[in-house]
């Protein structure tokens, strides 16, 4: 992943993937998230390309079932959260990150952690290098086929001026909604008030 036009391609040949192996609701959903996040991309000034990829691959196997994304991971010999293995729909972001490393010869580290954290998010993306991961975070909640969070809430968090606020807030909304959030959610916040 070497040259513009080799991660353009990739891109390319990964939302050709998803087209072909998502239903047309989960396909919708991956391209409203790619528009969002290249939106986000530019006007944070966030690598579009990176960002592009990773959104249109954030979800390439989020319609396996749990015991084939469970099989992938053993295969794979993929890392996994206690929390991921627990709940097995988690682990399409650690399998779609293993499968644009082992199919498609992805190397970079901002793009592959961006998929693979897009659920829990992870303190990693907190750090100025994966603004990407962020983006996608951020794009992923925010998308507007969503049925939820409402579209006020969404235009509100969207309106905020920086990328870690947009997050923070989004983590806020999820835990008034479900209550306490994930250790890798926590964790990610906590960096985020620190280092911002």
């Amino acid at each position: 992943m070497s040259t513009l036009n080799t991660i353009e391609s990739i891109t390319e040949d990964v939302l050709t993937a998803a087209r072909r192996t998502l239903s047309a609701q989960r396909y919708a959903h991956v391209c409203s998230v790619a528009d969002l996040a290249t939106t986000l991309a530019r006007r944070f000034g966030v690598s579009v390309r990176k960002v592009a990829l990773a959104a249109v691959a954030h979800d390439l196997d989020r319609e396996r079932t749990p015991a084939q994304l469970i099989a992938r991971c053993g295969d794979w010999n993929a890392a996994v959260l206690e929390v991921e293995r627990s709940t097995p729909i988690l682990l399409h972001g650690p399998v779609a990150a293993e499968r644009l490393a082992r199919c498609y010869a992805v190397t970079d580290p901002v793009v592959l952690a961006a998929v693979r954290h897009h659920t829990l998010g992870s303190p990693l993306l907190a750090e100025p290098v994966h603004a990407p991961g962020l983006l996608l975070y951020a794009a992923d909640f925010c998308e507007p086929l969503r049925s939820w969070p409402s579209e006020a809430t969404r235009n509100g968090i969207l309106r905020l001026d920086s990328l870690p606020e947009m997050v923070a807030q989004i983590i806020r909304v999820g835990e008034e909604r479900w209550g306490t959030v994930e250790e890798p959610t926590a964790q990610m916040y906590a960096r985020l008030l620190e280092t911002h």
